[in-house]
């Protein structure tokens, strides 16, 4: 049995952790950060789930794609710039989902927890 190295894993650990905290402290000022669930089972995130952006002019304006902790980065900026006014959220496996940013005062979160339900065919 090898003895492992324990300099090696908290090398690894922290260099992990450390780039995890990076990208969040940076995109997370000017951006609200949208968490996606599984609406039947809300502790399973849900990785892979398109966003877009409808705008005023009835623009589709993709945003991008949640992470594999079901995390998307939506910037404010953008969001208030295109007049955005529903932020779309769509799995194959799953319903679409929408914030209207209006109603929800999407502007005013850093971070915005949405469940969206799974498709069951019987």
């Amino acid at each position: 049995m090898s003895k492992r190295n324990p300099m090696l894993i908290a090398a690894v650990l922290l260099i992990h952790l450390g780039c995890s905290a990076t990208h969040a402290l940076a995109s997370s000022a000017d951006s609200v950060v949208v968490t996606v669930v599984n609406a039947a089972d809300t502790t399973m995130v849900l990785p892979g789930v398109a966003v877009s952006m409808i705008t005023a002019s009835g623009e589709v304006r993709p945003v991008g794609v949640t992470d594999q902790f079901g995390r998307v980065f939506i910037s404010k900026a953008a969001m208030r710039e295109s007049s955005a006014l529903v932020v779309l959220f769509c799995h194959e496996i799953f319903f679409c989902g929408a914030i209207r940013v209006a109603e929800s005062n999407l502007h005013n979160y850093d971070e915005y927890l949405l469940a969206i339900a799974p498709v069951t065919v019987r």
